[in-house]
């Protein structure tokens, strides 16, 4: 009887009937009125002017969808994936000890879990940390709290708050489980053992190795991007596979006919890290932004907390726009280069394996808080125009800011959910089960995740006309290399003095 209550939930029963909305490809996501009132809200609405890739159509121009499709998506995984764990013929467990209350939590935490997302989120977290945390937003943006704090969040023009529309429409007993499985904090509340252990299993439908945002992202980034990646996950055969870890209860798992469809799932992340998220131009353009923004709170433009109160209000174009104008030169220099589409290009890349323990150090000043990466790439770059290695481009001198260092953001190959194989009970990891796993992961760390040093392009152009060639020669690689180690020697130590 509990099944078919839980079963009940409408937006279950409507993932397989009629009042869909339509997203791209064939995906239509249940849309009760509940959901309506939901995605109505200026707080959800919000999300049509965020790129989900941000600047990325630069570079593979259908790029151009939003957190608010994605977020949809997301949703419309969701559902399926609480449907296969309610009628898996493997274990009850879901059925026996998650509440209607619970499930309805997870599908609108699948809902939100960008609510909190604003224009270069990513990048304004990586130059400002937990002040700029898209994901430790979404419970003050539900109970009013950030509209306090952000004065754009507080403009949106909203009878209720998203909060209260969710209370009158939801059979909720808050909104601490919302926020829990939607990044993994409830504010304070705690959990008995019991109900952590089940909590955590729903978290993991959204936030692990093989959720239901990742399923989406790839799925949906590949489509715009117009890559194949992303499009090779088989969710018909993942779904009849899912269960749950009945050696924890606290995570899903896959039968052994699911270990294909992990194996699609890691490959489609591993490539469309190679292809799309890393391909080096779109990293010129992360690179190239990152600066801008960094100079543009430096140097006598807006301050961080002003970037930070008014970009919420902006759409990624108008939040280029608005830096443009409020920036120094600098700022507006890099700026105006991203809206010509004039990127900067490669002059030296950097793979784990090339020079191992120079890669680590350089990984570990840009993502330590102990180092400060800014000014070690001051650094170099000072060093590298002394040592006169680059030539001028015409008409002006060489500036720190012509030279960039990009060092990805720290990402493992997939971690895999535990596999069951056929007739055993033994539950075993992915990577045990699968040696292309293994090897996924493995050359995700050492050949995907790469280390570049980016230019100006006027400075490219004035390589190329000296040497006949877009490549550097072995003299100025190993030159660029010496002064990497010795600028990283220099600030290790100046960390070590502090």
């Amino acid at each position: 009887m509990k099944n078919r209550d839980l079963m009940d939930i409408e937006e279950l029963r409507l993932a397989s009937r009629s009042g869909i909305v339509r997203l791209p490809e064939l995906v239509g996501v249940p849309f009760t009125s509940r959901v309506k009132a939901v995605v109505d809200h200026p707080h959800f609405q919000r999300m049509r002017r965020v790129k989900q890739l941000s600047l990325t159509y630069l570079v593979f121009p259908g790029a151009t969808h939003t957190r608010f499709e994605h977020s949809l998506g997301v949703f419309e995984n969701t559902t399926r994936y609480i449907i296969a764990l309610l009628t898996d013929p493997r274990d009850d467990y879901l059925r026996t000890h998650a509440t209607r209350a619970e499930l309805e939590s997870l599908l609108l935490a699948a809902l939100l879990h960008d609510i909190g997302h604003y224009p270069f989120a990513h990048l304004m977290e990586d130059l400002y940390g937990e002040i700029a945390d898209h994901e430790e937003l979404i419970l003050p943006i539900l109970n009013g709290e950030a509209q306090k704090r952000f004065a754009s969040l507080a403009e949106e023009n909203a009878d209720n708050s998203l909060g209260e529309v969710i209370m009158n429409r939801w059979e909720l007993d808050g909104l601490d489980d919302i926020s829990y499985f939607a990044h993994g904090a409830c504010c304070g509340r705690e959990y008995t053992s019991e109900e952590k252990r089940h909590k955590d299993l729903l978290r993991s439908v959204l936030c692990g190795p093989v959720d239901s945002d990742k399923m989406d992202y790839l799925y949906r980034d590949s489509i715009h991007c117009g890559v194949p990646y992303g499009r090779f996950i088989d969710r018909d055969r993942f779904f009849q596979a899912l269960t749950v870890d009945n050696t924890r209860y606290d995570r899903i798992a896959l039968t052994e006919k699911g270990r294909i469809g992990v194996e699609l799932f890691a490959y489609a992340r591993s490539a469309m890290f190679s292809e799309v998220y890393w391909h080096h131009s779109a990293r010129a353009v992360t690179a190239m932004l990152n600066r801008a923004i960094y100079e543009a709170s430096r140097s006598g433009g807006p301050s961080r907390d002003d970037i930070l109160s008014r970009v919420f209000a902006l759409s990624d174009e108008n939040a280029v726009e608005w830096l443009y104008g409020e920036g120094g030169a600098t700022t507006r220099s890099l700026l105006g280069l991203l809206r010509s589409r004039r990127l900067y290009k490669r002059l030296l890349v950097l793979e784990s394996i090339h020079r191992p323990e120079l890669y680590r150090r350089l990984d570990r000043i840009k993502w330590e808080a102990k180092f400060d990466f800014q000014r070690f790439c001051s650094d170099f770059a000072e060093r590298v125009i002394a040592a006169g290695l680059l030539p001028r481009p015409a008409g002006r001198d060489l500036q720190n800011a012509d030279i960039l260092i990009d060092i990805p953001i720290r990402k493992k190959g997939l971690d895999s959910p535990p596999v069951i194989p056929e007739h055993a009970e033994t539950y075993y990891s992915g990577h045990e089960r699968s040696m292309v796993l293994e090897g996924i992961s493995s050359d995700f760390e050492r050949w995907v995740r790469k280390i570049r040093i980016f230019i100006h392009p006027e400075i490219q152009q004035a390589y190329m006309e000296a040497s006949g060639s877009k490549i550097p020669d072995a003299s100025l690689r190993g030159s660029l290399l010496d002064l990497l180690e010795e600028c990283a020697g220099r600030e290790m130590a100046r960390a070590a003095e502090n």
